[in-house]
């Protein structure tokens, strides 16, 4: 089976879009198209540079900048739940801010956020734990 590029295309340029939403540091106000757009119009050069990169997503491009610890807000992880419109996904990261945050949710704090309920706080929970488990099986130390 061959997966044409057509179909893989839109597949990078979503992820590249949550991605871009997981790690922005800039203001609140994101647009993901446009800092994805900018990031794209990187000449080459400046693509393997990772200070010009870590600029475009609002971090300084100094050593110690570089250095900084960031944290994944969990969108990415968030809209591969199955069940769990785009929109609730958003309103789970902008509620909890960062997925340490979200993993350390109970079911009743992510069924107080409009559009989770019930069902889908365990389902968020479930899948979480599973991704969890499957990235902790999968690591290897060095």
């Amino acid at each position: 089976m061959s997966i044409q590029m057509s179909e893989v295309v839109p597949l990078v340029e979503a992820t590249a879009l949550l991605v871009i939403r997981d790690y922005w540091k800039g203001p609140k106000e994101c647009d993901p198209e446009e800092v994805h757009a900018r990031l794209k119009s990187l000449s080459e050069s400046s693509m393997l540079t990772a200070g010009e990169i870590a600029r475009v997503m609002g971090y300084s491009g100094s050593e110690a900048g570089l250095a900084e610890h960031v944290t994944p807000r969990g969108a990415r992880l968030l809209h591969a739940v199955p069940r769990v419109p785009a929109v609730v996904a958003d309103r789970v990261v902008e509620r909890f801010g960062n997925l340490q945050r979200i993993l350390a949710a109970t079911m009743a704090e992510l069924d107080e956020v409009e559009g989770v309920g019930e069902a889908r706080a365990r389902a968020l929970k479930e899948n979480l734990r599973r991704m969890r488990e499957q990235a902790l099986l999968g690591w290897s130390p060095g």
